[in-house]
């Protein structure tokens, strides 16, 4: 074979396996999917990890619009420490057989969306983890495996390193302005390591934000039985503002940011208070959730199955100069299903998302540069609550897997 064509050949080959590379992370992948959730322990404001043969339950709830074809099957896949599938065996992974059913649904109650409200708690008798790390689950018709509904994605620990952190407002790049600078030591003291900074894997979350997560950061210094992580740049992250928010946990008066409640069959429309800019302007604390939703109807008195689904139109003024999108937990990090349209005639931003009745915390960002931002929407503010997220791996020499050998979630202080 000539030499030209052996170069292409090669190159075919390295740009299949780059692109057929997949990031998991909890989201819809089907229409007919709403309202993932995973929950740790029944506490929404824990991040969704558990410990290796502990007693933590982990809850994957979500809603299938279609009331046909009720039964659905999950398997659990094993991941890296960037969330990409490995290549562990099942058996390697897991005490039990893949391919399970979901035993735990019901059908909607009074609603005028129909719905079918599926939850699986694990571990349980069917499947256990055996080994510490990432998971992803994926749920599935019966007949149809290979076209997974959605993904579910938590974590599997063994502590062995602790972690001291925290964040200021005076940073590397500027004081008390728009950002804030995390530094922390990872303390490894029963851990045998021959090379450290490579060996543990480091990554950080902003509010559960995957668009700017840091990964394989690098130690600043390495001292014995522990790594330093300080004046680090890419540890510095845009402060953004607290999230906006909006309740519509009634059917029969709007909640909290609701202009207008009304009702054009088939759905509710809840129409938001017009939202602008908050870049540039003095900042005023409110009490969010740093991103995340709730399911609540104030009438029902089971949520999950009375809960109807509304029609939320958000508006946003602006010229009309940029992309813009909806970010929160519940866009589960999606862009295209979440990206307003730009409506000339009145200059606004427009976009209508079937949300089932809650509270929701949500802000406007821009594309960056990496990711998205939210200094021209939402403004950064040095003394904006955030919390953090980090997450240590470690991957032995020879070793086919990343464990998860500690994490520590880490809270600006309030002002």
């Amino acid at each position: 074979m000539p030499k030209k064509q052996i170069i292409l050949l090669l190159l075919s080959l390295f740009a299949e396996h780059v692109f057929s590379q997949h990031i998991y992370r909890t989201q819809p992948l089907s229409d007919e999917i709403k309202t993932v959730q995973v929950v740790v322990n029944n506490d929404a404001f824990l991040p969704p990890i558990i410990q290796l043969n502990g007693n933590d339950i982990v809850t994957l709830k979500f809603d299938k619009l279609s009331l046909d074809e009720p039964r659905l099957r999950y398997q659990l896949l094993h991941c890296t420490a960037d969330w990409q599938k490995d290549n562990l065996y099942e058996i390697e992974y897991q005490d039990g057989f893949n391919d399970q059913l979901i035993e735990n649904y019901r059908f909607s109650e009074n609603t005028t969306v129909n719905y079918i409200h599926y939850s699986l708690r694990f571990p349980n008798a069917q499947m256990r983890p055996k080994v510490s790390g990432n998971y992803a689950i994926e749920v599935f018709y019966e007949n149809y495996p290979d076209e997974p509904l959605l993904q579910a994605c938590f974590s599997v620990a063994e502590p062995k390193v602790t972690i001291q952190a925290g964040v200021s407002g005076d940073t590397d790049i500027d004081i008390n302005n728009a950002h804030q600078q995390l530094s922390f030591t990872v303390n490894y003291p029963t851990l045998s390591l021959r090379d450290p900074a490579n060996e543990l894997i480091v990554n950080v979350r902003q509010n559960n934000r995957t668009d700017n997560q840091r990964s394989g950061l690098k130690p600043t210094f390495i001292n014995p039985a522990k790594l330093v992580f300080e004046h680090n740049r890419d540890l510095i992250f845009e402060a953004g503002n607290e999230y906006r928010r909006f309740e519509t946990v009634s059917n029969r008066f709007g909640g909290m940011r609701v202009e207008r409640l009304i009702y054009e069959k088939p759905y509710f429309h809840a129409v938001l208070q017009s939202d602008e800019s908050r870049a540039g302007k003095s900042r005023q604390y409110d009490e969010d959730q740093n991103g995340r939703f709730f399911i609540k109807d104030n009438d029902a008195y089971d949520s999950d199955v009375e809960a109807d689904y509304f029609m939320v139109h958000f508006t946003f003024y602006e010229d009309g100069s940029q992309e813009l999108f909806l970010i929160g937990d519940f866009t589960y990090g999606t862009r295209d299903d979440f990206k307003l349209q730009y409506n000339k005639e009145s200059d606004t931003y427009l976009k209508t998302v079937l949300l089932k009745q809650g509270a929701y915390n949500y802000m406007y960002a821009t594309p960056a540069v990496s990711g998205l931002t939210t200094a021209k929407t939402e403004g950064n503010y040095y003394e904006t609550e955030n919390e953090y997220l980090i997450t240590v791996y470690h991957r032995a020499p020879g070793s086919r897997y990343d464990k998860l050998v500690g994490w520590q979630k880490v809270e600006t202080k309030k002002r």
